[in-house]
Order: structure tokens, then sequence, then C-alpha cells
């Protein structure tokens, strides 16, 4: 009699254990959702312009330059420091929108 009362208890207490684990993941969601919203994406726009006006700004260069190859090589870094900050920035974006969908925010 005395084990079946201890596994009565002992399940209760899983239940109980349980419902507080999903309500600790839904609070986690919402405070990921949150920081996402009102922080990571608006610094995600802020970066990704200032590297499409980096990239913009080395196409410039390269087009301006003619033929003098100091001009074309300072063109050419701009363009790919530009590309690889975007392709960054799109990537960071890509893993923490992975991370919030699995926690289901």
């Amino acid at each position: 009699m005395k084990i079946i009362n201890f596994i009565k208890k002992l399940g209760l207490g899983v239940l109980v254990g349980v419902s507080s684990v999903t309500v600790a993941l839904a609070d986690v969601a919402s405070v990921m959702d949150k920081i996402k919203s009102e922080i990571l994406n608006p610094v995600a726009a802020l970066l990704a312009a200032v590297s499409g006006i980096y990239f913009l700004y080395g196409v410039l260069l390269y087009f301006q330059s003619g033929l003098n190859e100091k001009e074309l090589d300072r063109a050419k870094s701009h363009i790919i420091w530009g590309l690889l900050g975007l392709v960054i920035i799109y990537s960071v974006s890509g893993i923490i929108e992975a991370i919030t969908s699995t926690i289901g925010a």
C-alpha cells in the first residue's frame, strides 16, 4: 500500500514538474522574441545598411579608378568587405531565427 501511495505522489510530482518546465519555456520564448524584435532586428538592419553602403562605395570607387591599380585594389577591398559583412549579418540572422523557432518563440 505504501508503494502505491509513493508512486501516486511521484506521478503527481512529475506532472507538476513538467508543467513548471512548460511555463519556463514559454517565458524563455517570450523573452527571446522580445529581444529579437526590440534589439537584434534593428541592429541587424542598421549593420546591413552600413555594409550595403560600404559595398556600393566600393563599386563607385571601382568605376572611378580607371586603370590605377592601387585604386582598383582599394575598391575591390571595399567590395569584398561589404559583401562579407552582408553575408555575416544575414547568416547570423538566420541562425537566430533557427534558434528561436526551435525554442518555439
